[in-house]
């Protein structure tokens, strides 16, 4: 689903490619970069998923993706010093420098102050809507969804999120 504000034309043009054609524009809606130490998986998985923004960019750049909605890694997986609302700034400052680049505003239901900020990212052109991850936050949806999905409403946002584990199974959504 691409949020109302951004024009589906411009990155969602479909036509039957011919050779000397220009490529299809093309949009990822659901990528993350940097550390991400507190993931639960092998030291090698973790190695393989912990990119940069600059390794994102040079590969979406290969396979021609030019717009990518984007939550940081340890906005989601917390570990070290850096909190949810510092990832969350850092992502908004990223994707005001850099054209490609949009913002999912993540949001935790147990942080407060995460919906307070969302709020005000939501009002950015370059913040496509809130990603919530329950598992990786250790909540079960069911607990939090109406408080998640009333605020959401409030702003007109869509929201993205995982489902299918432990906390989030799709029945309880």
């Amino acid at each position: 689903i691409v949020p109302v504000r951004l024009c589906p034309a411009v990155f969602c043009k479909r036509k039957t490619a011919k050779a000397g054609d220009k490529m299809i524009k093309a949009i990822d809606v659901h990528g993350h970069f940097g550390p991400v130490g507190g993931f639960p998986q092998k030291e090698k998985e973790k190695e393989l998923m912990s990119l940069t923004l600059e390794e994102v960019e040079k590969s979406y750049r290969a396979a021609e993706i030019e717009r990518a909605f984007i939550s940081p890694a340890d906005g989601i997986f917390f570990f070290g010093d850096r909190t949810l609302e510092e990832a969350n700034h850092i992502m908004y400052q990223l994707s005001m420098e850099k054209e490609w680049l949009y913002q999912w505003a993540v949001v935790h239901p147990e942080i407060p102050d995460s919906f307070v900020q969302a709020e005000r990212l939501l009002q950015s052109e370059k913040c496509v809507g809130i990603k919530i991850h329950p598992d990786a936050h250790g909540y079960h949806i069911s607990e939090y969804g109406s408080k998640i999905f009333e605020f959401a409403s409030r702003y007109h946002a869509t929201v993205e999120t995982h489902s299918g584990d432990r906390l989030s199974p799709p029945e309880a959504f």
